[in-house]
């Protein structure tokens, strides 16, 4: 007797329609992703298409905020991948109920409206605030460099800039004489020829052009850092050419290297590592972001927290005096811990009145509850910048622009700060 096997019809039109849900197991990420946005105020992406009647009907913005949200959870950030996706893989095609959105639009989509995006971040924080996931008992800032969308090898520094102008300069006047050197052996000769530039001349003019607006820039910039109308910049100051606002910076991997980047922060609460607030800066250093971050903390979420934590990067007299008046207490150390440093014994006693502002904060991290308070730092930040860069794949801005830049890193946020809230629901049903 032959073998019975399960009904397998591949070409079996079915009678009723599915609903496109019923693809996916529930509790699916892309399940939840839709159960999100659904909640979320979408009025300032609808409004700019309420005050244009004319035209194709444009895809539904809140399926395109879906596809955005559930691509950036699944580490893809690039337009084309999300389109191959939304016709291949069955959490996108869920979500985009059956929609095919080309790459063009769902980029011009993405561009159009990265700053409507960036502003649901305080709306998914709040859903994560009612969830009870932030406690705002102790928040931990830190910083990572993430590669801006150019090449460090597009830029050049003002002393190069000044040498390529020179050059330039030279071969477009050569090139000229040599030129009206022909054409005067044209005319000598009874041969007249339509006037035409010498050969190479526009590429040289137009090289010539983006080099002076070059050199501009980093004059500009020279002046702003210095805050004096007649700074000029130092032979090293670079630019970049595809990405002006980018700057170099020293990268973490491999240690030494330097890449076109922005600085990119995080402030986090201990909690649930859920993220409170972020900032993008073109300045490498993490010491003027610290209050930045704690009004914006404020902001958000209404409150001050009771602690704050950073590395040594952030210690500045200006930061600690700032956190004070603000009513939170400040976990930052001055100095740079060495390796395999055995940290000195916990003080006793009152506190010296003599002390210094650096010293009092030394005192405070040798204390148990300080050391256990500043030990939590690392589990608290960094954790969500590993997770974002490793789980979410996020290590390369798509936009180029310092604006662009902050708002698509408060989005990434937001998404990360959505699949929080998955994780959490997913182990509470556990």
């Amino acid at each position: 007797m032959a073998k019975t096997y399960r009904s397998y019809e591949p070409n079996q039109s079915s009678l009723l329609p599915l609903n496109p849900r019923d693809w996916l197991p529930d509790g699916h990420v892309a399940l939840f992703v839709d159960d999100v946005v659904e909640r979320l105020d979408l009025s300032a992406i609808y409004a700019p298409y309420e005050q244009e009647e004319r035209g194709y009907p444009p895809h539904d913005p809140t399926m395109m905020t879906k596809v955005w949200f559930y691509a950036y959870t699944q580490r893809v950030h690039a337009s084309r991948q999300v389109e191959r996706r939304c016709g291949e893989d069955v959490g996108f095609r869920v979500l985009a109920a059956g929609n095919k959105p080309d790459h063009v639009s769902l980029s011009r989509f993405r561009k159009k409206h990265l700053k409507a995006l960036a502003g649901l971040f305080v709306q998914v924080l709040r859903l994560c605030q009612e969830s009870g996931l932030v406690k705002m008992g102790h928040v931990a800032i830190d910083g990572t460099k993430i590669k801006a969308n150019a090449s460090r090898h597009k830029a050049m520094s003002w002393d190069r800039l000044n040498k390529e102008d020179d050059r330039l300069r030279k071969e477009i006047e050569k090139a000229l004489q040599e030129g009206s050197d022909i054409d005067d052996e044209e005319d000598a000769a009874n041969a007249p020829v339509p006037n035409r530039l010498p050969p190479g001349f526009e590429t040289r003019a137009k090289r010539l052009k983006k080099i002076e607006e070059a050199m501009q820039r980093l004059r500009e910039r020279a002046k702003q850092e210095q805050d004096d109308p007649n700074a000029q910049p130092d032979s090293k100051m670079q630019t970049n050419f595809t990405d002006p606002e980018s700057r170099i910076m020293p990268t973490s991997s491999p240690k030494g290297a330097f890449d076109q980047a922005y600085n990119a922060q995080l402030a986090v609460d201990a909690k649930a590592q859920v993220i409170l607030a972020t900032a993008v800066s073109q300045t490498s250093t993490d010491q003027p972001h610290l209050l930045l971050l704690i009004d914006q903390v404020r902001t958000n979420v209404g409150a001050y927290p009771r602690k704050a934590s950073g590395d040594a990067g952030y210690y500045s007299k200006a930061n600690v005096d700032g956190l004070r008046e603000r009513e939170v207490t400040a976990f930052i150390p001055p100095d740079r811990p060495r390796h395999n440093e055995v940290p000195p014994p916990a003080p006793r006693g009152r506190i010296p009145a003599t002390l210094s502002p650096k010293d009092r904060m030394r005192r405070r991290l040798r204390t148990k509850a300080g050391r256990a308070t500043y030990r939590m730092r690392k589990s608290i930040v960094e954790a969500p910048i590993g997770l974002v860069k490793r789980v979410l794949g996020f290590r390369r801005f798509n936009l180029r622009g310092h604006q662009n830049a902050q708002d698509e890193w408060a989005f990434v946020a937001t998404a990360y700060n959505v699949m929080k809230l998955y994780w959490t629901a997913s182990a509470r049903a556990g």
